[in-house]
């Protein structure tokens, strides 16, 4: 995160984990009581906010794959503690990047096929239009919009 002052932060999740881990390890009274200097507390946010925007991405994943598996969206709100309607959005906004990605990049992201097993599943909830894909930067490239 460069600029924020707190020096080179892994992009990668598991390189992200390791160093939050090291700075709690490392972290003197004062910084885990939050009296120390703001670098530490600037690392560890920068640290923190990689690990959620990957766990994020992770979750909407499991998502879902859980309903390709057979889990309601019900139990998988009751399992995230939020309700069906961020259920949906969650997996909409990562299903809908994963038909982008696949028209970009044929061979990677999600076929038609599994969106759509997916979207039975999970039904009205996620507002679906299952002939639209959500892909406003290909619509851009495609000179539909500005």
């Amino acid at each position: 995160m460069p600029g924020c002052g707190a020096g080179a932060v892994p992009a990668n999740l598991w390189e992200a984990i390791d160093a939050y881990g090291a700075g709690l390890a490392a972290a003197s009274a004062a910084e885990l009581t939050g009296t120390g200097g703001a670098g530490y507390y600037l690392r560890q946010v920068a640290l923190e906010s990689v690990i959620a925007r990957a766990m994020a991405a992770r979750a909407a994943a499991s998502i879902h794959y859980g309903l390709l598996a057979g889990a309601a969206p019900g139990q998988l709100a009751d399992a995230m503690g939020v309700t069906g309607a961020e259920v949906a959005r969650a997996w909409r906004g990562w299903a809908d990047g994963q038909r982008c990605l696949r028209e970009r990049c044929p061979g990677l992201g999600m076929s038609e096929g599994e969106y759509r097993r997916a979207a039975a599943v999970i039904g009205d909830s996620a507002g679906l239009a299952p002939d639209r894909v959500i892909c406003p930067d290909a619509a851009v490239q495609a000179g539909e919009r500005e």
